[in-house]
């Protein structure tokens, strides 16, 4: 994974593009600031020299740490902290070089501020990993956010009355709307209602997937968590689902037949909204 460094990302990149997949954005999990360093200097030294044969590497997604304990899901919960530029450059050796996305709690002190500094220093911010209200979904649109992690995964719940992080994102132009397309993280018609209020335009397909993608069935290691691949399924020891094992030539597969979305829909939303 994106947290062992230079070498695995590498790998990555070259596994990927095996698969067809053109781009992709290494992701990083709470960790220590040491840990975390060393996903984000990987990450650039294969930008500074990509792969010859390998899925272009677009710079970093940290995923962490700027996220809420109560929604922690496969996330160490004790790196976890308030966003603040210093803690972000702490975090990223002083500098913001390659780093293209965050995802974050907007309900955590200081993210006001700090989400408008990523904005302008053309950083694309998510929220995820989050108890905001839909009311602060739409005000963290306010202050630059653009896409939600995961949609309906790790967030508030989408109630009648409180809809939460996805229902103010699904009808807020806004965001665009990630969302995990294995057909274990989501009801299928929970896809279909965000492919509906998103269209192909908004709503990204992505795989989330950890390590273990694409291996057989076993136990693996996730982000200092034990997790076992079983039925196509990634959980930790508690039953929590850590991430997926899904390609995304996967993904666009179910998305034709198991979802039943049109295949130029389902083509766009994994190729070109991405």
């Amino acid at each position: 994974g994106t947290m062992e460094g230079e070498a695995s990302i590498r790998a990555m990149s070259r596994d990927l593009y095996e698969q067809g997949v053109a781009a992709f954005l290494p992701t990083t999990m709470s960790a220590s600031p040491a840990e975390t360093l060393q996903a984000v200097t990987g990450t650039r030294a294969v930008m500074a020299s990509p792969e010859k044969r390998g899925a272009k590497v677009l710079g970093v997604h940290m995923e962490a740490p700027f996220l809420n304990r109560e929604k922690a899901g496969a996330q160490r919960k004790r790196y976890f902290c308030d966003p603040t530029m210093d803690a972000m450059l702490t975090f990223t050796g002083g500098s913001l070089d390659g780093v293209r996305m965050i995802t974050l709690a907007p309900e955590r002190d200081g993210a006001e501020a700090f989400t408008r500094a990523m904005q302008e220093a053309g950083v694309v911010v998510s929220l995820g990993h989050t108890a905001a209200s839909a009311e602060l979904t739409h005000q963290a649109a306010d202050w630059g956010a653009s896409q939600v992690t995961h949609t309906f995964n790790a967030q508030t719940p989408l109630g009648h009355r409180e809809p939460g992080v996805p229902g103010a994102a699904l009808v807020d132009d806004r965001y665009y709307c990630q969302f995990i397309a294995d057909g274990v993280h989501l009801h299928k018609d929970t896809v279909r209602l965000l492919i509906r209020a998103k269209g192909a335009n908004k709503a990204v397909a992505i795989t989330d997937a950890m390590e273990a993608a694409g291996v057989p069935e076993g136990r693996y290691a996730l982000g200092g968590y034990r997790v076992e691949v079983k039925n196509g399924e990634a959980r930790l020891m508690n039953g929590t689902l850590a991430g997926s094992v899904l390609t995304l030539r996967k993904a666009l597969e179910n998305l034709i037949h198991h979802f039943g979305i049109a295949p130029e829909d389902a083509v766009r939303m994994c190729t070109l909204t991405p």
